[in-house]
Order: structure tokens, then sequence, then C-alpha cells
């Protein structure tokens, strides 16, 4: 059993403190950097074949080398602020409470990402020097200086590990999803189709630089793809028209022939690295083609089902109208209604018995248990004085009672002067007010609540 800890540091970051989601969109920027422009710059211009032609980034990039220099130094100064701020940003443990305790926050740190990271920031000149590659014996040949020259790039390399934080980008916004702007915009089949072929883009993206880098690391360029690789009329390959772009897109082109199974042929590994290289390309691609294909089918399938479900409600309607005959103008103002309405209707129709029986099973976890109640309805539902019993808060209640009410309630919204029910109706409803006055016994006045003239008058 985990002991639980009482102690708390004011230091500690909670997920919605304002510091901690403006430091997790700076390194989300961070990522997004390294995952493109940055991989392109390592593969493509530090590792650019033919090595005679090598280009300086601030160069190719027509920016002073001052400024490149500094940018250089932002960027890798972001990492390591990123590295001392995981030791106070709060985590949740297994069982689903949030730690504060900066003691427990820096021991889980130390014993999970906290090595990756720093090698990742691991200045690169230390490393050649640690190697013995910041220098290069006179008597060496020129092949061995090629040879040292690569294994210097690869000195380079441990910075992509800076990579493995897109794999913590759902914990680091684990916040936004709960946004209601994010919930709109996930809601639009547009926006998340691009999400996914971002998400394709950036994959393939990645791969192609490992495609590159495969045939440049190569003792004898001549022999790998970059050199049968015809780019024009004349049969110039890539070793021979080598600009960084034009290599990056071929590499591009060829990854996607990879993840789509069409190969046509053009492009083909001959060497030992380049086969196994090509199988991991392939076995990524399935992964990652089948995975995103089945998610633009589901965003497609679920789209339909809502367009179904709205068609079907709105026909009900305008056949309720057309027997009522209530005229063209109430028919066009019911159908736009349940066309506003009804994708409210479709998300809060779903099987209540099957979750009552998750929540009074045995498997319910414990933790989970306890903080679901004040967060039902945005906290309103354990806020009302129905509910709590006249206390703020509800640790003196059963968590399930609660949760069991939440499954037959809905939020609904009056205007003012709407009537809820008529004197003498049967009662059917229990209304619990969140915000506003709720007349309940009259007509509201001035002076309160009063009885209305006539028995059937309605109670607003």
């Amino acid at each position: 059993v985990e002991r639980r800890s009482s102690e708390h540091n004011r230091f500690a970051l909670l997920p919605q403190h304002r510091l901690r989601r403006i430091w997790s969109f700076v390194v989300i920027f961070l990522l997004l950097y390294t995952s493109t422009w940055f991989l392109f710059e390592v593969a493509f211009l530090e590792f650019h074949v033919p090595y005679h032609e090598l280009i300086s980034v601030h160069e190719y990039l027509g920016v002073s080398e001052l400024g490149w220099n500094t940018w250089s130094f932002l960027y890798n100064a972001g990492f390591w602020v990123d590295l001392v701020a995981n030791f106070f940003f709060t985590y949740r443990n297994r069982r689903g409470e949030e730690v504060t305790s900066l003691r427990r926050i820096g021991s889980h740190y130390l014993r999970s990402y906290f090595l990756l990271d720093l090698l990742a920031c691991f200045p690169e000149h230390l490393l050649d020097r640690l190697l013995g590659l910041n220098h290069v014996p006179g008597n060496t040949t020129s092949g061995n200086v090629a040879k040292v020259s690569k294994l210097a790039r690869l000195t380079r390399l441990p910075r992509l590990l800076r990579l493995l934080g897109l794999t913590r980008l759902t914990r680091r916004l684990g916040w936004m999803s709960r946004s209601k702007v994010w919930a709109a915009l996930q809601r639009h089949r547009f926006v998340r189709t691009v999400s996914f072929l971002a998400w394709l883009f950036l994959a393939v993206h990645m791969l192609a630089c490992a495609w590159y880098v495969c045939g440049a690391l190569h003792d004898d360029v001549g022999e790998t793809w970059l050199s049968r690789r015809k780019v024009d009329s004349e049969g110039h390959s890539l070793l021979e028209k080598s600009m960084p772009l034009l290599q990056w897109l071929n590499s591009m082109y060829f990854v996607l022939t990879v993840f789509t199974s069409v190969g046509f042929g053009d492009i083909s590994p001959t060497t030992v690295a380049e086969i196994w290289t090509v199988v991991v390309i392939f076995l990524i691609g399935a992964v990652v083609h089948s995975f995103l294909v089945g998610e633009v089918i589901n965003v497609v399938m679920q789209d339909e089902d809502k367009e179904r479900f709205v068609s079907e409600q709105k026909v009900l309607v305008q056949r309720f109208a057309l027997h009522t005959e209530v005229g063209e103008e109430m028919t066009s103002e019911l159908a736009e209604w349940v066309g506003k309405e009804a994708n409210r209707w479709m998300q809060q129709t779903y099987n209540v018995d099957a979750v009552k029986q998750i929540i009074i099973g045995r498997h319910m976890d414990r933790g989970l248990l306890g903080q679901l109640p004040n967060g039902l309805f945005a906290g309103d539902l354990a806020s009302n004085s129905f509910v709590t019993c006249h206390h703020s808060r509800m640790h003196s209640m059963q968590p399930r009672l609660p949760l069991l009410l939440a499954l037959m309630s809905y939020r609904g919204n009056f205007a003012p002067g709407d009537a809820v029910y008529n004197r003498g109706d049967q009662a059917s409803h229990l209304f619990l007010v969140t915000g506003g006055t709720f007349s309940l016994v009259g007509i509201p006045t001035a002076r309160g609540g009063e009885d209305p003239p006539q028995r059937n008058d309605p109670v607003s």
C-alpha cells in the first residue's frame, strides 16, 4: 500500500498553474522545432554529402553567425531550464492523486526521464573532448579524416533524445483537454483530419531524415541510394545535385512510397544497412499508417452518425408539424432548434445501466471515486445545498451517492419568465438550482413570491 504523504510545498506547480501552462507552450514549441527543423539540420546539413560541400546553418538560412549562435544558445538553454523545472512540476500517482511533495516529485523524476533529459542537454564539445575528436593527428590519412568527421557528427545524435519529450505531450497538455475551446475544435472534422495529417507528416519527416543519414554514414556513398537516384533528364544524381532541400524531398518521397506500400522501384535499398533501415521504416509505417487510417475512418463514421441522428430528429419534428398543421414558419423554427440541440442530446445518450454497474462495482478506483463528486457538472452539483446537505464540501457523504444522482441529472437553461411547471401538475422532476432565481411557489415580485391569480397559471 502506498503511503499517503501530507507534505505539501508551496513551490510545487500544479497543472493549472499559469506559469506551468505558459512553460508547457514553450516546451511544445521547442519539441516541434526539434522534430522539424533541428532534425533537418542534423541530417541534411551536418551529415550532408558530399562531405567537401558541408554547409553552415547560418549561411544556408542567410542569417548572421552571431544571430544564429544566439538562437542556438537560447534553444539549448530552454531544455536546461526544463530539466530543472521538472523537479517542481507535480504529477499524478497510480491512484490518481496529485503529488505536491518536492521530495517525492524529485525522486519520481530521477527514476524516470532525468538521465535521458540530461544526456540530451549534454554539451557537444564536451562529448568531442571525451571521445578525443576535437583534434586530428597530423599523420592521419584522408580516409581516416572522413571517418573521424563522421564520428564527430555522431556526437550530435544524443540531442535527438529530446524527441522523447513528444511522448509526454499528453501529460503536459492534460489541462488543455478539459478546455471548452479545445473540445469545440476537436468536434470539427476538418480540425481532426488536419491534426492526423500533421502527425503523419511528422512521422514521415523523422524517418526520411533517418533514411538519408543511413546513406551518409556509408564509407563509400557511391554505393548508396544517393548516387543511384537520378533527379533530372541528364542523369545527375543526388550527389551531383546535392541541395539539402532536394535531398530531403527525395527522402520524403521514398518513405511515403514505403508507408503506402506503393513501391515504384525508382529508389531501392542495396546495402545491408539500407535494407535494415527499410525494414524498420516498413514496420513503423505499417503501424502508423494503419492507426491514422483507422482514426480518419473513425472520425468520418462519428460525423456520419451525428448527421444521421440529427436528420432523424428533424424528420420526427417535421412529421409532427405536418400532423398538427402548425405552419411553415413554426416548422422551420422547430427544425432549426433541433439542429442546434440534437448534438447535445446525442452526447447525453449512453448506457446508463452499464455506467451504474461501473460505479457501484468493486473495480472502481478509490482515488478517482473520491475526486469525481467535486468535478460533476463543473462542480455545480457538489456546491448545491441539496446534495451537500448544507455542507460546503462533500467529504462527509458517500461519493457514490452524487455519482448515481448525476447519472439521472441533465443540465438545462431557462430564460427569464419561462414556465417550468404549473400548479397542480404531477411532480415528476427534481430541479437543483445552480444559478439565478427559481420561484417555486408563485410569481416573483419586488415584495417576494405571490400566488398566481388563477390555479392553472404557470409558475415561472
